[in-house]
This record gives structure tokens, sequence and C-alpha cells, in this order.
């Protein structure tokens, strides 16, 4: 994606969260030339993935498939054991636009909590995961759904509303997908590691970080661009020196 554009879906992302009646933290609307004066405070952020991520999971196209997310909290995995070094949770925020999808994708460890905050509704498609992590089409999904623990037929799609929330646990495989307009997601769930974490079906392309083509000055950064990344630097030697 062009940088115009990132910077464009982050706008907006930022215009709908706030009438929403959310407030972003102040580092949320942060420049590249902000972030420069303040990257001595960037380390905690940078290791926790904290900000802004525009997905298009390698579609090249971002309307159809693609996701919009900001992460407030996040905590850190010990790379011996595998377990959060501190904080046990993670906070972040998902916007989808009408009929965009993420990719089917489920997690090998993580419980989340997904929670149609505001907006229109989310559609999301479910299926147990099999062995070889293809779609298991025989057995129901036990989930739960509004506190309550429903089964539904492999391959339903629910429709949620605001105020409504849905929990997924490991091998629930879930495709959500904006419905009747944008809607604002909230998930709360263990500690995130996209990476590691999420699987997807056999052959399917699910690429989490975008390469983006620079053609103006970034009025918003990436988590992956943060201060303390080699793109920041490039960032910085392209536009500030």
């Amino acid at each position: 994606m062009k940088r115009t554009e990132v910077d464009q879906q982050i706008d907006e992302a930022i215009a709908f969260i706030e009438k929403s009646g959310i407030t972003l933290p102040h580092h949320a609307r942060w420049d590249l030339e902000t972030w420069y004066q303040h990257r001595d405070l960037a380390e905690e952020m940078r290791k926790r993935a904290i900000g802004w991520n525009v997905i298009d999971f390698g579609s090249a196209d971002f309307y159809k498939t693609g996701v919009v997310l900001y992460t407030f909290s996040n905590g850190i995995f010990d790379p011996a054991t595998y377990k959060p070094l501190d904080q046990a949770y993670a906070h972040r925020l998902f916007i989808l636009r009408e009929g965009q999808e993420i990719v089917t994708e489920h997690h090998l460890t993580k419980i989340e909590d997904i929670v149609v905050f505001a907006g229109a509704g989310l559609n999301v498609e479910l299926h147990n995961a099999g062995p070889n992590e293809e779609l298991d089409t025989a057995n129901e999904v036990r989930i739960m759904r509004n506190g309550i623990w429903q089964s539904y037929k492999p391959g339903v799609i629910i429709t949620l509303i605001p105020g409504e929330r849905i929990r997924f646990e490991p091998k629930h495989y879930h495709r959500p997908s904006g419905h009747g307009g944008t809607v604002l997601i909230e998930e709360v769930s263990d500690v995130t590691d996209d990476l590691k974490e999420s699987c997807h079906l056999p052959g399917e392309k699910a690429l989490l970080f975008i390469e983006v083509e620079e053609d103006e000055k970034p009025r918003h950064l990436l988590c992956t661009e943060l201060p303390g990344t080699e793109k920041f630097d490039q960032l910085v030697q392209m536009y500030l020196r």
C-alpha cells in the first residue's frame, strides 16, 4: 500500500473511533517529526507492538480483505518459555468496513473476547480446526456468546450487533466481516504475538504486516515503524535529514 493510503485509513479510523466515544492516547496522532522528538519514549511501545497496524493480508485488495487495528496494551513473551514476562493480557481495537473481512484464522493458545463496540454489525463464520489445520466440517462449534455457551453447525455465519460479544478459544476458526456498515470491535485477550499465535488455512495467504510504498512524508507511523526499528531510521534519513 502507498503511504498516502495508509495515512488515509488511519485518519478515517481515528475519526470513527473518536465519534464512537473513545479518546485515543496522544501518541496515536504523532507524526514522524513528533516521534523523532520523543524517540527515547518508544522502547516499550515498540517491543509490545503498541500503536497502529493496517493490514491487507497480502490480498492487494484492502477493501475486500483487510483491517485497521490499534493496540492499546500488550505483554511480552519470554523467548525461552513462551510465557508472559509481565502482563498476561492485550487490548486492541479493530475497524472493519461493510463486506471487508479478516482472513480465516485460529490461535494456538490465545483466548480472546471480541466485543462489537459501536457502528454496524459483525458477521463471523465459525468452524473448528481439524488435525491438519483444515476446516472441520463435521463437528459443531461450541462457543461462548454473550456469556452463554452455545453450539453451532460448522460453517454457520452469526451476526453480532453493538453490545454483543463472542469468545474465541484455541482451535476456533473464525472469519469476521463487516455487516451493514463500518463496525468498531474491541478485543480483550491473552498476550498477543500474531506471528507465532495465528494459524491460517493451508495455502491461504495471510501476511500480517504490509510493505509501505513511500509517496509522501508519513502523518502516522505503524507499530512496525517506531523508533528503534530499521524502518524508522530509513524514514528519518528520507524526510528529516
